[in-house]
């Protein structure tokens, strides 16, 4: 068992670097321009979770199938996009930051919801990916509050999706965000926000 998961891990794994490492060196090597580039990644996202949907279905009709394959194309195809958020913020300029922000909450949302059909791992990665969406759009591009709601709002959000699904990793994932941003607080001499996040992590655990 742990050697048919491990590598459906590593496989799902290489998947999604494979997405995000297109991305980056498509634009260091100059291929086609930007928008083209944006566009090859988001077609390769969709086709990846084309790919998820059909397994699924396949799986379902012809128990038990290949359901973790499933999973792993949704999150390497959902990583793409996030990959295309972040290359249109931070390579090529073409979003602002609150507009990135916007989409990979998107993206986040859109993750959370694969979780039902995927199980506790998407939901993991989503939880994840919504806590880094201010350090992938520049932190010091959000104001404080704006900063601390946010948090606190995935983080409530991750840790109410754990216990209504029973998912102790999501939840892991959660606490892990909230600490996370509790010491980026304390580096940046914010003992209330800090404060906040430390609250918030101890009433979620």
């Amino acid at each position: 068992w742990l050697a048919e998961k491990g590598l459906a891990w590593l496989s799902g794994g290489a998947f999604a670097l494979g997405a995000g490492y297109l991305v980056t060196v498509a634009a260091q090597q100059n291929w086609f321009t930007p928008p083209v580039r944006l566009a090859c990644a988001l077609f390769l996202g969709a086709v990846l979770l084309g790919a998820s949907e059909w397994t699924l279905r396949a799986s379902r009709q012809r128990p038990p199938g290949h359901p973790l394959l499933a999973a792993l194309f949704a999150g390497a195809g959902m990583v793409a996009f996030y990959a295309v958020v972040w290359a249109a913020h931070g390579l090529y300029g073409f979003l602002d930051a609150p507009a990135a922000a916007a989409l990979l909450l998107v993206c986040a949302v859109l993750l959370a919801a694969l979780s039902v059909r995927h199980g506790q791992a998407i939901g993991l990665l989503a939880i994840a990916m919504a806590l880094l969406t201010p350090a992938i759009t520049t932190v010091s591009a959000w104001s404080s509050v704006a900063l601390t709601l946010f948090v606190c709002m995935v983080s409530a959000s991750g840790l109410a999706l754990a216990a209504l699904r029973r998912w102790a990793w999501a939840a892991v994932a959660a606490l892990t965000g909230l600490y996370f941003w509790f010491f980026e607080a304390l580096a940046n001499d914010d003992t209330r926000r800090a404060l906040i996040f430390l609250a918030t992590a101890s009433l979620g655990a």
